[in-house]
């Protein structure tokens, strides 16, 4: 019963953070919109310059942030799996986002005074420091 409502407020979340912090040079928003297929906008992620120093300075203010999920050739289970050590890739691109890439609060209960504080604390960051 209460699915519609969720997602909904997870797309308006994604949406406001968008909105706020599009401008900044320094960040660019992962989730893909288009006519044909919809996201869920579970998470708001973001790829950024500095991500783990922004996670620590958000998680001095309070702000929890989750880095993506390791890329599957680092993940325990199949780090030595026969198929993926036989390809001889560096699997750059996997690493790249794993590196550069923050998934932000997005909780069904974020209120709009929070994610206004959490997009000011971004862009403080940012513009003091880079």
């Amino acid at each position: 019963k209460k699915i519609k409502k969720i997602v909904k407020k997870k797309e308006f979340i994604f949406h406001y953070y968008e909105k706020k912090l599009k401008l900044l040079p320094q960040i660019d928003f992962l989730n893909y919109v288009d006519e044909i297929k919809k996201p869920v906008f579970w998470f708001t992620t973001i790829k950024c310059k500095n991500s783990r120093k922004l996670s620590k300075y958000l998680e001095t203010k309070n702000i929890q942030t989750r880095r993506l999920f390791y890329p599957l050739n680092q993940q325990p289970c199949y780090k030595y799996n026969k198929e993926i050590l036989k390809k001889k890739c560096d699997f750059k691109v996997s690493k790249s986002l794993y590196n550069d890439t923050l998934s932000l609060p997005s909780s069904f209960n974020l209120s709009i005074k929070e994610l206004e504080y959490i997009c000011k604390c971004i862009k403080s960051f940012y513009e003091n420091r880079y």
